[in-house]
């Protein structure tokens, strides 16, 4: 029951608190953002940055990938701490989608408006060899642009965003996802996940045209 009550302060606080958050001025910004080489002028404000959060909130992946996964898991019988049937697979889905929500608003939004960050990946120009195109994958969660200085910064919604999530999972997983194998799963699986996040948004053009989301060039 605790961790119930838990996981529904979670999920009820995370939105208030991002409402009630203090946000930077800032100028427009174009849709896609390079960390090598981008202006002041597509530099995400604190507001944009808000904004950003509550559309990804919104996608259809930000309940239904944790609520698959929750499933596949229960399937394996890999969920200690997470009684079996419909009950068991209800409180796992929704840690799974707690975990989601504050994942998105510390990465996406609390950490790049308090840094003055843009968090975002942008693709390398056309014709760059695919050595560099992984290079620029892999530093991305270690280096971006800072929007002040424009001088390359330590990417603070990667690693250290990792951490906090994981950190903030214990408030709500069931004691038995609270060990240090547990908690060293949560944050390689999350540093993993950004860094596909970025290989699919570099790689994305490379796909067949009738794949979702991918743009002509």
């Amino acid at each position: 029951m605790i961790h119930r009550l838990l996981l529904v302060a979670t999920l009820l606080l995370i939105p208030m608190l991002a409402a009630n958050a203090q946000s930077t001025t800032g100028t427009s910004i174009t849709p896609e953002l390079g960390f090598f080489g981008c202006t002041n002028e597509s530099l995400l404000a604190g507001q944009q940055h808000f904004a950003r959060f509550l559309c990804n909130l919104l996608e259809v992946q930000t309940v239904g990938a944790p609520a698959a996964t929750a499933g596949l898991s229960q399937l394996l019988t890999t969920h200690d701490g997470f009684r079996s049937g419909p009950e068991g697979y209800g409180l796992h889905a929704g840690v799974n989608i707690a975990g989601t929500v504050s994942g998105k608003f510390i990465q996406q939004y609390a950490l790049p408006a308090l840094f003055h960050q843009d968090e975002r990946y942008s693709p390398s120009p056309v014709g760059t060899r695919i050595d560099k195109r992984i290079e620029r994958v892999l530093l991305h969660s270690v280096i971006l642009r800072n929007a002040d200085s424009q001088a390359r910064a330590f990417n603070v919604s990667a690693i250290p965003g990792a951490l906090l999530v994981t950190g903030l999972s214990n408030s709500y997983q069931p004691s038995e996802q609270q060990t240090a194998a547990a908690n060293a799963t949560r944050l390689g699986l999350s540093l993993a996940g950004f860094v596909a996040k970025d290989a699919y948004a570099e790689f994305l053009r490379d796909l067949p045209s009738w794949w979702p989301g991918r743009k002509q060039q």
